[in-house]
Formats: C-alpha cells, sequence, structure tokens
C-alpha cells in the first residue's frame, strides 16, 4: 500500500484546479475521473474533456511514494472541504483498486481506475512561447468574457477573440451594442488570430489569477498557457472572428475626461427610472457638461442628468442603451473616464483605460 502525505489546503487546491474538467464528458468514462500522480515529491492533477485539458501541480510531505491512479475527484474534494486536520495521508492500494483518504477523526474509501486508461492529450507547441504577466491575461479575460454573446457558444462571437501582429497582444470581446479591446507588447515570431471558446476563457482567467508570470504558445488546434505549476490547453474555435478592431481606427478626434464616479451615480440615477421595455437615452455634447435625458412619454417620464466635463459644444445629439453605458462604466477601474466622439450621431463613444503596461478600449455603439 502505498502512502501520499500533503497539506489538506494543497490537496483541495489541486483536486479544485486540476480537475476543472472532469465529469463533463459521459460519452468517455475515463475522463469523468482525475488522474493522480506522485513523483519526486510533487503531486499532478490531470483532466481533459473534449475540448480542454489541464494539469496542475502540487508539493507532497516527507514520505510521499511514487504512484499513479485514476479517481473521482467530486466526493473527494467535498469530503477534505469537511476535515479540520491541516495534514492528511491517502493510502493507494493498487491490488484491490482502492484509494483511503484518513484523517484524525476518521477515514474515507472510493474506487480507483486504471491510470492506462485516461487518454493522453499531446498538444505539442507550434509556436514559441512567449513570457507574458498573468495579471494582464487575467484583466482581460475576465472582462471580455463579460462582453462574449452567450447565447451564441459555437459562433466566433462566443468567444474571446485573442491576436497577436506587429508587436502587439490583443484581446477582444463582443456583445451586440459592446466591443471591448485591449493590447499590449508582445515579441512573437509569429503572429496569430484566435477564438478562445468560454469554457476555456473562464479556467484559464482563474488559472492565471493566481500566477505571476505565464507562457503563452499556440498549437495546431489549441492555446497553451502554462508555467511551473500548472499547464492548460484550451482547444479553439474554428471560426474566423469580425475584424472589430477596424472600428477603432475611426476612434473619434475629441477626448472628454468626465469624473468615473460622478458619472456612474448619474446613469444609475436614470437607470433607475427606466422601463424595461424601453432603455434609450438620448445624451447631448454641450460646452462643459455633458446632458443624459430619458424620456417614455407613454408612463409621462422625463428624466434629466447633467455631468460637469471639459468639452466643447457638439451641435448633435446620440441615443445609446442605458444598460450598455453602464457595463462599459463598470468596467472601467479608473477615477477619471476618459472618452472620445466625433460630431455624428452614429459615431460610437470610445471610453479608453490605462493599465499597468496596457491600454484597454471599450467600443459603445449609438443607436438610431
Amino acid at each position: 500500500m502505498k502512502k501520499i502525505n500533503i497539506n489538506r489546503n494543497e490537496l483541495v487546491r489541486v483536486l479544485s484546479d486540476g480537475g476543472v474538467f472532469a465529469g463533463r464528458n459521459r460519452a468517455i468514462t475515463a475522463l469523468n475521473n482525475i488522474r493522480v500522480t506522485t513523483k519526486d515529491g510533487r503531486i499532478r492533477i490531470e483532466s481533459s474533456s473534449d475540448n480542454n485539458y489541464i494539469k496542475v501541480y502540487g508539493v507532497c510531505l516527507d514520505g510521499t511514494e511514487d504512484m499513479s491512479f485514476c479517481v473521482s475527484p467530486k466526493e473527494i474534494t467535498t469530503y477534505l472541504k469537511l476535515v479540520a486536520d491541516p495534514e492528511v495521508t491517502l493510502s493507494f492500494d493498487e491490488e484491490k483498486s482502492m484509494l483511503k483518504v484518513k484523517h484524525s477523526h476518521g477515514s474515507t474509501k472510493t474506487p480507483t481506475y486504471d491510470p492506462n486508461e485516461f487518454p493522453l492529450m499531446n498538444v505539442q507547441s507550434l509556436s514559441e512561447p512567449n513570457v507574458l504577466p498573468a495579471n494582464i491575461l487575467t484583466t482581460w479575460l475576465n472582462t471580455a468574457q463579460k462582453f462574449i454573446m452567450t447565447k451564441n457558444v459555437g459562433t466566433a462571437l462566443g468567444g474571446v477573440n485573442l491576436r497577436a501582429s506587429d508587436g502587439k497582444l490583443t484581446v477582444v470581446g463582443a456583445d451586440n451594442g459592446l466591443i471591448y479591446m485591449s493590447d499590449c507588447n508582445f515579441n512573437t515570431n509569429s503572429d496569430f488570430n484566435v477564438v478562445i471558446p468560454e469554457d476555456g476563457t473562464k479556467v484559464m482567467a482563474a488559472m492565471c489569477a493566481g500566477a505571476t508570470e505565464v507562457e503563452l504558445s499556440m498549437a495546431e488546434n489549441a492555446i497553451i498557457v502554462k508555467n511551473e505549476d500548472f499547464a492548460l490547453y484550451a482547444r479553439l474555435v474554428d471560426v474566423k472572428y469580425p475584424a472589430l478592431h477596424r472600428l477603432a481606427s475611426h476612434k473619434g478626434q475629441t477626448s472628454f475626461t468626465v469624473n468615473a464616479t460622478t458619472f456612474r451615480q448619474a446613469v444609475n440615477r436614470i437607470l433607475s427610472q427606466t422601463a424595461n421595455e424601453e432603455n434609450r437615452i438620448k445624451v447631448a455634447i454641450n460646452e462643459n457638461e455633458l446632458v443624459m435625458c430619458y424620456d417614455f412619454p407613454q408612463e409621462g417620464k422625463h428624466v434629466e442628468e447633467v455631468v460637469t466635463c471639459s468639452c466643447p459644444n457638439f451641435e448633435t445629439q446620440v441615443t445609446v442603451n442605458v444598460n450598455y453605458l453602464l457595463m462599459a462604466l463598470s468596467n472601467i477601474a479608473d477615477e477619471d473616464i476618459v472618452f472620445y466622439h466625433d460630431d455624428n450621431e452614429r459615431s460610437p463613444f470610445f471610453f479608453e483605460s490605462i493599465g499597468e503596461n496596457f491600454t484597454s478600449v471599450i467600443l459603445l455603439g449609438t443607436m438610431v
């Protein structure tokens, strides 16, 4: 009988992160399980689905032996979260194909399966890996996935677009009336333009959140993000993303700076008075002030908010969706909000935010 001695929190972490894809493919029994491997004092947890594969590493305590087996992670993880001991012991009986989890007040047993039945996903990197600050990817992916059209999963707009060209790495997420774009310097010998599906986007963001740096590279049909603690292979959507980045070249020439808190409060007040079936508001840009109006004659509603800002007088006014406007504002963390516009009722608003080593732009489309 072989033993694994490990910190309980460390075991819960690797089981939760490494088992994220387990149980998502009922057609292949082995994929309902994780593969656990210990070697040289480290533990590796692997899980896979039709579209993704992940392996997560952890550190074991002294006395851990080398072994490999497959097991269902759900029951073990749930059980461990109710254990108070800082350390636990796992005993693997290879002859009986059983795993025993023991702590100071009790134990539980669960069946194991042949690790050789776990299918390998051998994804070879075709491009040289490039090191990237993990916080940039985390910020990008967490923001971009809010903009993707979840009702159109399987299409290009059901995922996040990631592209590298001209020394820049750019991410794009789009909805009906919003486009989110952010970029940073990225020196690579090979350009790419891919779409990461929603499932892979969420897991990638979660894994990068706990890292300092990650390596990003491309395979024939997958994106690879890894460091010494994990490796994630996310299959890509085989569709071409619309050339939304071309809209950025039409960025308004006149910029305005507005206090973010004041702006959000004004928009929230208008939103509180809008009817569910009518969310259009009119925005007029006067000299040194931004005027937002909401009219719903059927209910005798008229709401007006004035926000002070330094801007010239435009003779036109635009119509925008107040929900989209608030969504755009909620994804900008700056104290002041800089936005751009032209004297054209069809020109979108461009909200710009400068992050650490990257720049983001959100486009809010105008309505007719």
